[in-house]
């Protein structure tokens, strides 16, 4: 097919094979990314929540026309609308391709959604593992929980892979579950189809360091992942999942209350692809999450560094062996002397000068986790990058208020050696500034010098120990808290309110903690203080709430500082998130939110309505909605907002 006869938006070169391969009626899955981009600034004066609303207000609106037109058509069996770049996935009938997006104006490019995105790493057999690995001791980790204690804890790292195996001994109470996401296959729990996932995992947190578990494969063993699912179990990624991934950790940390520090992406794809570019700025490094990447493992050429770790916005990492050599698969620099990388607005620091990987870590032979409860050597820059997360989440512990450039400055300055299997001459386009050491890196970390009291855990204290939150009980809720700054703080009171105080009363909001020196952990039960509120005994089983946690305290001079912290509850035993009711001929997903078909906009999870069963769904999202007239529906219908128990006014 000649595509360039007729006036078509640019087709990514993969998408043309696509196309000229599949039949007219056979469905095409596409990602169009359109022309009319919003990036954020870096100095933007407004809260985490205004970002994005921002974001979603731009770009929605601009995706309108687009959105609108696909829909009428017939040919168009699903869309997915993206805010943190504006994009969107659409699945469409293969005929229907020319006549859909000829005479657009609005597109950017269209590419296939699936195989631009890789994990990278290769096999290397099974391991025995007995203390502290190789690869932690070469970079001093070890050294740093002896010497200094620090381990992450209280840092949470976000991690896009294969998922996790959150069962494994190696990672026991390292994974937030309750913050999984799935965007593959829309799984409720977390789960490894792969073993890459569970493997980079590992190393960033696996084992407890000075404790009694005998296989310490992590650098930060009491940090804590969240997990998304990217990658499928052949570890391909698709834009679409990946896209969702990114917002997913965007919203944790900006609506949520979740203190995503940093995100370790052990996968790629070719360089000079700079669609991801917005996602990445506009979702993370807006929201001071550091963004950690591969640099690729198709070395040893020169310009062989894939994106988006050939992005100045991020931390791309290379792969070196036990011997400090830079492992020949290890993709190098330098990065494209092209727009955007070369606007020095983005660049991380001044003489960046596209020198690629930025840093370089052990990526050869390196043993951690695999599902099932084992553990296996892999090589790749995927088995390097998690060291230098697992790092930053050390370095965070001991001073949490660091901000990426502070990061990156004192990686690529301080916290590395230059091994001469690396190169003669730094920086380089081998290993970029040097191959990444935790103890340096801790010794030139500038202490915090004032408080920072951050949540490490939470329990809920049923009064008839059933597990659950039942109508009319009366729940107390206990908190874990340590001061990780370098000043002492005083005055700690915690205070709790709840969303949803139809279902929910508060009985006892304050918990006083009193002073907490730098460096000290308190929990309620410590002091025989609690939360406590009283359920409704006609709340129903399903209902949910949020437990909205503030924590006020004072450092010397009496400045005020807060943390926030949110608890979901569900009543009683959770319902299915989503059911789908099969009748052999026609398939209908109800969630559990009181839509039909998908719960919101994301369509996900749910099948949607499917006639016949095996067909693809007919429905865009949750297309039938209730509400008290025709100007006010409930708001989930348009997921406005966090809060889906009311009616939004969407008309007049």
């Amino acid at each position: 097919m000649l595509y360039f006869i007729l006036n078509l938006p640019q087709i990514d070169p993969k998408l043309g094979d696509i196309l000229n391969k599949t039949s007219p009626d056979e469905p095409v899955e596409l990602f169009i990314v359109l022309k009319d981009q919003l990036l954020l600034p870096e100095n933007l004066k407004a809260s985490p929540t205004e970002k994005i609303n921002i974001l979603k207000e731009y770009h929605f609106n601009s995706q309108k026309s687009l959105v609108e037109f696909l829909k009428s058509s017939s040919d168009v069996y699903d869309i997915k609308q993206f805010w943190v770049v504006n994009a969107i996935y659409v699945k469409i009938r293969r005929g229907a391709f020319e006549q859909l997006f000829s005479n657009r104006d609005d597109i950017e490019k269209i590419y296939y959604d699936w195989g631009n995105f890789h994990i990278v790493k290769d096999n290397s057999g099974s391991s025995q593992i007995n203390a502290a690995t190789w690869n932690i001791s070469k970079i001093n980790a070890d050294s740093v929980w002896i010497l200094y204690g620090y381990t992450g804890n209280g840092i949470i790292v976000g991690h896009i892979d294969t998922g996790v195996d959150a069962n494994h001994p190696a990672l026991s109470g390292d994974i937030l579950s309750q913050y999984w996401k799935d965007a593959i296959n829309n799984q409720p729990n977390p789960y490894d189809d792969n073993g890459h996932g569970t493997h980079t995992a590992g190393t960033i947190a696996g084992g407890d360091g000075l404790g009694p578990y005998t296989n310490d494969i992590g650098v930060a063993p009491n940090a804590k992942i969240i997990s998304c699912k990217a990658f499928n179990s052949s570890g391909s990624g698709s834009n679409s999942a990946i896209t969702t991934c990114v917002q997913h950790f965007t919203t944790l940390k900006t609506n949520n209350g979740v203190d995503v520090a940093e995100v370790s992406n052990s996968w790629g794809g070719s360089g000079g692809n700079t669609w991801l570019w917005n996602a990445i700025w506009n979702g993370w490094r807006a929201n001071n999450i550091v963004p950690v990447f591969a640099a690729g493992n198709s070395g040893p050429s020169a310009g062989s560094v894939g994106s988006p770790g050939d992005y100045p916005i991020v931390i791309a990492v290379g792969a070196t062996n036990n011997n400090d050599n830079i492992a020949s698969f290890s993709s190098r620099g330098p990065a494209p002397n092209t727009s955007p990388y070369n606007n020095t607005t983005y660049w991380s620091r001044s003489d960046w000068n596209y020198f690629k990987p930025d840093i370089a870590a052990p990526g050869v032979s390196v043993p951690s986790a695999w599902p099932g409860g084992g553990f296996q050597n892999l090589n790749g820059t995927s088995m390097a990058t998690p060291h230098v997360a697992g790092v930053i989440a050390l370095m965070l512990e001991k001073n949490p208020t660091l901000n990426y450039y502070q990061i990156y400055q004192i990686i690529t300055d301080f916290g590395r050696v230059r091994p001469t299997g690396c190169g003669s001459t730094w920086p380089n386009n081998n290993c970029g500034w040097g191959r990444i050491d935790a103890k340096l890196a801790i010794q030139n970390t500038p202490s915090n010098t004032t408080p920072n009291i951050v949540v490490l855990n939470h329990s809920i204290i049923d009064a008839n120990n059933n597990g659950y939150i039942d109508p009319g009980e009366v729940i107390k809720v206990d908190i874990s808290i340590k001061n990780n700054g370098g000043a002492d703080a005083f005055n700690v009171t915690a205070n709790l309110t709840a969303t949803n105080p139809s279902i929910i009363t508060v009985t006892d909001n304050t918990i006083n903690f009193g002073n907490v020196p730098s460096n000290t952990t308190k929990s309620g039960s410590s002091i025989n203080d609690f939360f406590s509120f009283q359920v409704s005994s006609s709340a129903q089983i399903g209902d949910t709430a949020t437990l909205k946690i503030t924590i006020t305290y004072y450092d010397a001079g009496n400045t005020q500082y807060q943390t926030n912290y949110s608890i979901p509850i569900t009543i009683g035993s959770p319902p299915l998130s989503i059911v789908d009711i099969d009748t052999g001929t026609v398939l209908l997903s109800l969630p559990d939110n009181g839509s039909l078909g998908y719960p919101d906009i994301s369509q996900t999870p749910g099948n949607g309505f499917r006639y016949p069963k095996n067909a693809p769904s007919a429905l865009f999202y949750a297309s039938f909605a209730f509400g008290n007239s025709s100007s006010y529906l409930v708001d989930n219908y348009y997921n406005v907002n966090s809060n889906h128990n009311d009616l939004k006014r969407v008309f007049g």
